[in-house]
């Protein structure tokens, strides 16, 4: 089935700090301290399987009502983006110097990013009338020119406990309470008989000429009627651990029970814009963590760990960042004018 171009919807995906409903969420959730998108944590959360750097912002600050946290990303972050075999062995892993062959790195993560936006648009059935949302779009006006996407914004209150054995930690021992913009693709009857939350997500073959063994078969054998879905599955598990890992998170964070999954194929090799489906699954995400060995409270745990080591710390600017081939997180303090402008990149180690 050849995949449709949603050219004619608008997505969007601000930053925190843009979003008009965070801040005011801000002010109104006293309780809560901490406020991000779905995007960011999960990379977070994902963190130690990521091969490439990345970065986010930390802003702590002190309010009548207690600490508050702001995680955001940078303008033009690559966290907008989803890796190509990041994981894979160097005969399957796109260069990342190559910024400009359609297999480097960068193009990769472009046309993998496009195909995920054109696939969550392909699997929403239009004979279906659309659920509907509490409030209006939080992005789209009707001077935009082009309709929204068919993606549901949740906001939803994440609490994280607190570890009873750390009395006398006051930041461990108490609960964490996140605030988070996560994103919803669709809504599907389950076994039950009650509507849940879809996320669907779409992983993209790219063929490597020169390193490709021609008696290697392609997806669309794979993935036919006589192929070996399970395998190619745990191939691409193993191939693009963070990425599966991120998408789990992000389902655990909107509260998505199921995960649509497509496999795409290039038309053409040599063209990055034209794909085939060849393969549509769903699958739990429960059972898709168990195989993917990521544990639900490792994830938390990791991210539980960043933010009490920023509320240890005084009100400021904080700069997170993974370390590329290693599965580590440095924090740095910044002056709170960092990142306004291009010219600003030094930044002061706590």
């Amino acid at each position: 089935m050849r995949l449709k171009i949603a050219d004619t919807v608008a997505f969007y995906n601000p930053p925190a700090s843009e979003d008009e409903m965070l801040q005011v969420l801000m002010s109104q959730e006293k309780e809560a301290q901490v406020f991000a998108t779905e995007q960011v944590l999960a990379a977070i959360m994902a963190s130690s399987r990521s091969v490439y750097s990345w970065d986010v912002v930390i802003t702590k600050m002190t309010t009548p009502d207690g600490e508050k946290l702001l995680i955001d990303k940078r303008e033009g972050s690559n966290l907008d983006f989803y890796t190509v075999n990041e994981t894979a062995g160097p005969e399957l892993q796109p260069n990342p110097e190559d910024y400009t062959g359609l297999n480097g790195a960068l193009k990769a993560s472009q046309e993998a990013t496009r195909i995920n936006q054109n696939f969550s648009q392909a699997v929403i059935d239009g004979s279906v009338p659309p659920s509907s949302c509490d409030k209006d779009h939080p992005f789209w006006d009707a001077d935009d020119g082009m309709a929204p996407s068919a993606t549901a914004f949740r906001y939803r209150r994440i609490t994280i406990p607190g570890n009873k054995k750390a009395a006398d930690d006051s930041y461990s021992s108490q609960e964490v309470q996140i605030i988070v913009r996560t994103e919803v693709n669709a809504m599907q009857e389950g076994l039950s008989g009650e509507k849940g939350a879809v996320s669907a997500k779409c992983m993209n073959e790219i063929e490597f000429p020169d390193k490709k063994d021609k008696s290697e078969k392609g997806w669309k054998e794979q993935l036919g009627p006589n192929g070996k879905k399970g395998l190619v599955l745990a191939t691409e598990i193993k191939n693009n651990s963070y990425k599966f890992a991120r998408w789990i998170a992000q389902c655990w964070l909107s509260g998505a029970e199921t995960l649509k999954l497509g496999f795409a194929c290039r038309v053409s090799q040599d063209d990055s814009f034209h794909h085939d489906i060849v393969s549509v699954q769903s699958h739990q995400v429960a059972n898709l963590a168990d195989q993917s060995s990521f544990r639900e409270p490792n994830a938390f745990g990791v991210l539980r760990h960043i933010i009490d080591t920023v509320r240890r710390a005084e009100d400021g600017k904080y700069l997170l960042i993974k370390d590329p081939q290693k599965a580590s997180l440095r924090i740095y303090q910044v002056p709170m004018d960092s990142f306004e402008d291009d010219d600003d990149d030094e930044y002061d180690e706590e």
